[in-house]
């Protein structure tokens, strides 16, 4: 049986790319950076209720000092976001539109500029949401599916298959 996916690479399946890419192989890492960026916060407010109403005087010091914190918390709360506007700039013109065809032992990605195939054994894990399907191929690439582009089978059909091929579980996003 062959599976067949097409995906517009845009921001919305680059930022799925960089959640399944943060929930699976950089999941240690990405816990320890968002501890470390919110304990950072923490101590800065700390620091600026300590000196109490000198915190709230616009010198630059201070201004400096919000502006951090808060480029700390968005860099927490929009960690996907800012990885998947970072690789859209890194993207190479011809390969916004990825069509896919999986079969037994390979599958086969096409863009308007070139063919390639990958194979099973080279997939390091697996994730999907409610919109699109993630393989991740190592710490900083993996290739985005969007779910409702599948044609000539059923999502719980390809995700047996996938499972089987690769030997690996998915992840949940």
């Amino acid at each position: 049986m062959k599976f067949h996916f097409e995906t517009n690479y845009d921001m919305r399946s680059l930022t799925a790319m960089a959640k399944g890419l943060r929930k699976t192989v950089r999941s240690k890492e990405s816990k320890r950076n968002r501890i470390m960026c919110i304990a950072m916060a923490v101590i800065m407010l700390l620091l600026i209720l300590v000196n109490g109403s000198a915190a709230l005087e616009m010198n630059f010091w201070n201004v400096l000092n919000w502006i951090i914190i808060a480029v700390l918390i968005l860099s927490v709360i929009f960690d996907d976001a800012v990885n998947a506007y970072l690789s859209q700039r890194r993207k190479v013109v011809g390969r916004e539109k990825t069509a896919v065809v999986f079969s037994s032992d390979k599958y086969q990605l096409v863009t308007a500029k070139r063919s390639s195939t990958w194979y099973y054994t080279r997939i390091a894990a697996l994730a999907e949401d409610k919109d699109f399907f993630v393989i991740v191929l190592n710490e900083s690439n993996a290739q985005v599916f969007k779910k409702n582009t599948l044609k000539d089978a059923s999502m719980e059909e390809f995700r047996t298959f996938i499972k089987q091929v690769t030997g690996k579980e998915i992840v949940q996003m």
